[in-house]
């Protein structure tokens, strides 16, 4: 069982990754070069491919709003950065990107 559940888990390994990435990996992210599936989803796809159905429910469930809550509390020292236009445009996405990973497997 996960503390605080499936979604909130998710919500908590964005706002690690955020929190340890380099300045350069969240300017690329921004750009587009990178998403959030990249960094978490790839390591895990063995564990995503076996709870499939699940993994869409979470996502399901998630916006792009809790994304850019949890980069926040991640690194709130970038908040300009997750409250830009252009930021706020990839958290929306992130939620099909991650969506269409899990669906692929």
């Amino acid at each position: 069982m996960i503390p605080g559940g499936p979604r909130e888990y998710l919500l908590a390994q964005i706002e690690a990754g955020v929190r340890s990435a380099p300045p350069d990996v969240l300017a690329d992210w921004l750009d587009g070069k990178m998403s959030i599936a990249d960094i978490l989803f790839e390591p895990n796809r063995e564990l995503l491919r076996n709870f499939k159905e699940q993994a869409l429910e979470v996502l399901r469930s998630v916006s792009g709003a809790d994304i850019r809550d949890a980069c926040l509390r991640g690194a709130p020292h970038f908040a300009d950065i997750w409250y830009s236009p252009q930021a706020i445009a990839r958290f929306e996405g992130e939620v099909a990107i991650m969506s269409r990973f899990v669906r692929e497997l």
